[in-house]
């Protein structure tokens, strides 16, 4: 995917680095966390954006309500069907999959912007995946939702289609 994104465009500054490739060792990261934190973590992060978009689980999160928890959640974490498919995973450094941990959405993309800004070789698209690039109008930019992961989806086809001339 990096290397038909990055290669769709002829200017050879813009072309995969092999180089920054092979000096490091990888890891598929999982956007959205596989474990994510607890509810009282995940209820205090909600709190403090004081969004609309997640009132029905800062609702059920107070109610203690784990039907509700659990349906809500859905929609901002990948399920256990989603979470290893690829609308769910990008490359990152060892290095910095380590660093970034089990932290939500929000959290790993601060983490990198640090990494990136101290030097750190991150691949176009992710980084381009915690900025949410590949999400038409993102109603939110903490959690790595259901719309994010189809947007995602669909731009890794159309791109390998358009680079193998599908």
């Amino acid at each position: 995917f990096n290397i038909a994104t990055l290669n769709a465009n002829s200017q050879e500054k813009n072309r995969f680095s092999f180089a920054n490739f092979h000096k490091n060792k990888w890891d598929v990261e999982h956007i959205s966390p596989q474990n994510p934190k607890d509810n009282e973590e995940l209820k205090k992060i909600i709190e403090d954006r004081q969004n609309s978009i997640f009132t029905a689980l800062k609702d059920a999160l107070s109610q203690n309500d784990e039907e509700k928890i659990k349906s809500e959640r859905e929609k901002f974490f990948a399920t256990d069907e989603s979470l290893m498919s690829i609308e769910n995973l990008t490359l990152l450094t060892s290095h910095d999959n380590r660093g970034i941990g089990n932290k939500f959405f929000s959290e790993k993309r601060n983490k990198l912007k640090e990494y990136f800004q101290k030097g750190s070789f991150i691949p176009t698209c992710s980084m381009n995946v915690f900025m949410k690039f590949y999400s038409e109008n993102p109603q939110q930019m903490d959690f790595w939702d259901e719309k994010d992961r189809q947007s995602y989806r669909e731009a890794i086809e159309r791109t390998i289609k358009s680079f193998f001339g599908e």
